[in-house]
């Protein structure tokens, strides 16, 4: 099918339309032609990743890590894409075959992650996923921008607070919580 008109990110619209594509197993069928570059650019990149997961061990392409995570509806809308690119196992009712990874990293997003992450779990299509790979949702935390926002001190207690926050909404809906922790810059990588 073709996608309804587009409406505006971020908007309760946009939410409901992400949802229900979702939930209908909706296929997308465009013009590659009609594209931006950075939006084929995008379709391109989820393709190879279904051939190869099609091709080949499904464990060889590791988590799709998405980088200022702000929204449920960000998460959901890679889940989408991750469906008209191939990597649903079924229509609707299936799941999705890559591990999609939230990254929370400055203080506003630590704050957010609780409840973005209840509202992603809230999602047949992902709690079928995150059933698939073991009852295990993987998250990934930053350091930089938040040390950014708030210094050191503020810093850590924020990604303190989010993990054990993280931990009680796994537990509310029977997933086990996985923390990645990145941190970059030369003295942690020394």
């Amino acid at each position: 099918t073709t996608p309804a008109d587009p409406v505006a990110a971020g908007t309760p619209q946009w939410s409901a339309r992400i949802r229900k594509a979702i939930s209908e197993g909706e296929r997308l069928e465009i013009d590659a032609g009609r594209l931006s570059a950075e939006a084929g650019e995008l379709l391109s990149t989820f393709s190879v990743i279904a051939r190869h997961i099609s091709s080949s061990d499904p464990e060889a392409v590791g988590s799709f890590v998405l980088s200022m995570t702000r929204s449920a509806d960000d998460l959901l809308a890679v889940y989408l894409l991750a469906q008209y690119c191939g990597l649903s196992t079924a229509p609707a009712g299936g799941t999705i075959r890559l591990r999609i990874v939230p990254l929370f990293e400055t203080i506003a997003d630590l704050q957010a992650a609780p409840g973005i992450l209840n509202g992603l779990l809230d999602v047949s299509l992902v709690r079928r996923t995150v059933r698939d790979f073991g009852a295990r949702q993987e998250i990934m935390l930053g350091y930089s921008d938040s040390n950014k926002d708030g210094g050191f001190l503020a810093s850590n207690w924020e990604l303190a607070k989010a993990q054990k926050r993280l931990a009680a909404v796994g537990r509310k809906h029977k997933v086990g919580i996985s923390f990645f922790h990145g941190r970059g810059g030369s003295v942690t990588r020394g």
